[in-house]
């Protein structure tokens, strides 16, 4: 609970977009760039979605539109280019620029285009963008292309927190985000910090959830967004009530600690 709230100052120190007032604060091209977004959506139910069928050309591996992605959906991963055997034929990379990886290594932005709600905040947070590096695109014109390609993104592993920096943002974005796919509404400004979070500690992480919007996203039985690593292990996560989540979140670190010292 406290390292909780000591991470999310961090979280604000790393420079994560306070993407709850993006729309009020950001610069008119931006905000002129998320109402043409926003009028995608067509009668036939075509939402709009960011589509990187040609991003990671483009793309710039300062994973800025990855970090300020409310539901996690879109991630980015850089691997050795041996990694890349069976992959499709639309499954795009670029190489990774930086000493954050391996030299030589490749990178890949990808959309989770089934969970991608179409706020269009990556589109605003990318330096590129406007380069054609990120666009808002209709969802059922990339539908296939994009499952096909995330079935092999998959298949490529994350970097562990002991592999990259993890007081970057380049660095945070290559590790698993085990926060995802939340309730949230389209463009929140809070989840993109608990799934930062999550990034950063991973199944050490333990949430004393106060009740709120984070009670709903976050608690919306029978699924949940609190996701698993590789090996089923994930954060911890429960809800109080208004007035006592004080006393929950210590009840919790005692325990832990006790646990700690009985070890």
């Amino acid at each position: 609970m406290f390292q909780l709230a000591m991470t999310l100052s961090y979280a604000g120190f790393l420079g994560v977009p306070a993407i709850a007032s993006a729309y009020a604060h950001s610069r008119p091209e931006r905000r002129r760039a998320h109402s043409r977004a926003q009028r995608c959506v067509c009668p036939q139910g075509k939402a709009p979605t960011p589509c990187v069928a040609s991003a990671s050309e483009l793309a710039r591996p300062q994973n800025k539109k990855s970090i300020s992605c409310p539901h996690a959906a879109i991630r980015i991963k850089a691997f050795t280019p041996d990694k890349l055997a069976g992959a499709p034929a639309s499954f795009t990379t670029r190489d990774w620029k930086g000493k954050e990886v391996a030299e030589g290594s490749k990178m890949r932005v990808q959309v989770y285009a089934d969970d991608c709600t179409g706020c269009g905040v990556c589109v605003g947070q990318c330096p590129a963008a406007a380069k054609g590096a990120l666009s808002m695109q209709y969802r059922l014109d990339h539908l296939d292309e994009e499952r096909a390609n995330l079935k092999f993104f998959d298949t490529l592993p994350y970097k562990k927190r002991t592999e990259v920096d993890k007081a970057t943002i380049k660095g945070s974005q290559l590790i698993q985000p085990l926060f995802e796919f939340s309730g949230s509404c389209a463009g929140c400004g809070e989840t993109p910090y608990v799934k930062l979070v999550s990034q950063l500690f991973g199944d050490r992480m333990v949430v004393a959830n106060a009740t709120g919007c984070s009670s709903i996203y976050g608690g919306n039985l029978p699924s949940t967004p609190w996701a698993t690593d590789e090996n089923g292990h994930g954060p911890a996560w429960a809800n109080s009530l208004f007035e006592d989540n004080a006393e929950f979140g210590l009840g919790m670190r005692l325990a832990l600690d006790q646990q700690q010292d009985l070890a």
